[in-house]
């Protein structure tokens, strides 16, 4: 508008925008080079001793009331004491909206420069630059051995915990707050031509299309805000925003607040977060129309997950591959009375023979070496994303061996039976029905690793089952492996809320829900003790990824609630 109110032809807001991006990169480097000049003119004005004195604070693009913090972005600075200059900044933004529209309509962004850095809330920005800032300053061994800033945020708890020296910081509460007096005149366009009278220039051709255009602007953007639509919008953005807000607050405690670095001098402040929502891995099929099919088994010591391989078989095609391995624990009486393998005078033996056995390690490096002769191998199971699978993901990692270059993918033939046009006899889709349905004669004797991978094999042959609804039915390497970590979060978390379910404050089903979402007891009395009854709203109701995180139900709210209180 600065062009049109001196007559002379605008510049696109499209074509601003690039130019203002173009030219922030330079700035940005500009910056960086000045901060360092900074940083050396403060340690030659320090006698050349790296132990500065720094003062620090932070800014937000949207001005707070108070009470509500909700600005996207944020920006914060460190000052060298005696060169009066800016040694190192930082700052947060937690939108972008290239990112936002892609996600909201199902696509990938394209490609550009994201500036989003943030996920938390605007009260937490200030604590994270901060110390960020401190820590790069310790990575070019400048030790700030003193920091001077305001009350109002728990930097200093932060810097604490988790600066590299053990010497920062001591607080001293000498920066004076300066008020941001400037504001946003809105509705200007109608002023142009008084501009251009006080400045005696006549109102051109350009300045009267762009106050034309403003004033239209204005007028229509009234019109919108005054509909309904518009104002239900309003409201529906405000209570998103604050629950937003208040759920973050709920996870982060309190991170800026008037006075609350003056809090609990002597104690250990309360920095610790709850960690945001867990999401179950997504799963996405493979889609290699060159992958290997490789049958697979296990035998193990158990059903549980602590259990020991004690045979590992493998088919693919012609070629086989079979190892015993030496158990470290017992063998449970069940796993012997299915498979006939038991411990005798420490050696391993099927029923009345005595089994060439090796150790765990050993046997998963040959059996990787074996998968090395074929590309893109995809091991083959039965009911294999319950048990078998989970399970030799398990052990290869305790192990130390790396199988992913050589193993791409799984796939249950579980599923693969179950999903199809298949009808069976009496209804069950193991593997020993589905074999006597078709009338397919086992290989060997049946619960043997080797065995039973062989016989998968010449089942899927049997009844011909497609390529592609076999890897319809894929899942990749890291899905496997994201998905025994979040199983273990979720099993530690549903332990620690027995106490809940035993006392029959919620059910198994919502215990269930709330170790999925990454909350255990700690959490929840965390957030309980924060903001009582409010925080545990504020934590079941936080949204991910449109719905609550654990339930928006006040019976089940209320009555962890009162149970958590009546434990004070």
């Amino acid at each position: 508008m600065l062009f049109a109110s001196l007559n002379i032809p605008g510049v696109a807001a499209g074509t601003v925008k690039k130019r203002d991006r173009e030219a922030g990169k330079a700035i940005e480097s500009v910056a960086k080079k000045s901060c360092n000049e900074a940083l050396d003119e403060e340690i030659k004005l320090n006698d050349g001793k790296v132990e500065i004195r720094v003062a620090a604070d932070a800014g937000w693009q949207t001005r707070s009331s108070g009470r509500k913090y909700n600005s996207y972005s944020g920006h914060s600075s460190l000052i060298g004491d005696k060169s009066g200059k800016i040694v190192r900044y930082d700052y947060r933004c937690r939108k972008c909206r290239l990112c936002e529209n892609a996600k909201r309509k199902g696509i990938q962004p394209i490609d550009h420069d994201c500036r989003k850095n943030w996920d938390g809330s605007a009260k937490a920005m200030e604590p994270d630059m901060i110390v960020g800032m401190l820590k790069d300053l310790e990575k070019d061994h400048i030790h700030p051995h003193e920091l001077v800033m305001d009350d109002d945020s728990t930097t200093i708890s932060h810097a604490r915990k988790e600066s590299e020296s053990s010497k920062l910081p001591s607080t001293e509460s000498s920066i004076q707050q300066v008020s941001n007096m400037s504001r946003v005149e809105k509705g200007l366009g109608s002023h142009y031509s008084d501009v251009n009278d006080e400045l005696n220039m006549s109102p051109g051709a350009y300045t009267e299309k762009a106050v034309e255009k403003m004033d239209r602007k204005r007028k229509l953007q009234k019109i919108r805000q005054s509909s309904a639509e518009y104002k239900k919008r309003r409201c529906q953005i405000r209570k998103s925003s604050s629950q937003d807000q208040g759920c973050k607050e709920v996870r982060e405690g309190k991170t800026y607040e008037t006075s609350v670095g003056l809090e609990k001098m002597d104690e250990e402040q309360d920095i610790n977060s709850i960690p945001s929502a867990t999401v179950e891995p997504e799963r996405i099929p493979l889609r290699n129309t060159d992958s290997t099919f490789v049958y697979f088994d296990l035998e193990t010591t158990g059903l549980g997950s602590s259990a020991e391989i004690l045979e590992i078989g493998a088919a693919r095609g012609q070629d086989i591959f079979q190892k015993y391995i030496k158990p470290n624990g017992t063998i449970s009486a069940n796993a012997t009375c299915v498979t006939g393998l038991h411990m005798k005078n420490h050696e391993l033996y099927y029923r009345d023979q005595k089994l060439a056995t090796t150790d765990l390690k050993s046997a998963l490096q040959k059996f990787s070496e074996w998968l090395s002769d074929s590309n893109s191998n995809i091991l083959v199971s039965h009911n294999g994303l319950r048990f078998d699978f989970p399970l030799f993901i398990q052990n290869i990692m305790s192990q130390n061996i790396v199988m992913n270059t050589c193993i791409v993918g799984f796939i249950d033939t579980l599923e693969v039976f179950k999903n199809s046009d298949l009808k069976t006899q009496t209804g069950s889709f193991s593997q020993e029905s589905l074999m006597r349905d078709a009338g397919i004669q086992s290989t060997g004797v049946s619960h043997c690793a080797l065995t039973d991978a062989m016989d998968l094999q010449n089942l899927v042959n049997f009844h011909n089952i497609p390529f592609n609804t076999l890897l319809s039915q894929s899942v990749m390497y890291d899905y496997v492996l994201q998905h025994l970590k979040f199983s273990s979060v979720k099993n530690d978390n549903l332990k620690s809320l027995d106490v809940l379910v035993h006392g029959k404050v919620i059910t198994e089903f919502m215990a269930n829900k709330i170790a999925k979402s990454g909350l255990n007891m700690n959490y929840i009395k965390l957030a309980h003790t924060r903001n009582g009854e409010d925080g545990v709203k504020n934590l079941f109701q936080e949204i991910v990824n449109g719905k609550a995180r654990v339930t928006k139900c006040k019976k089940i709210i209320n009555s962890v609630s009162n149970y958590l209180s009546s434990q004070l």
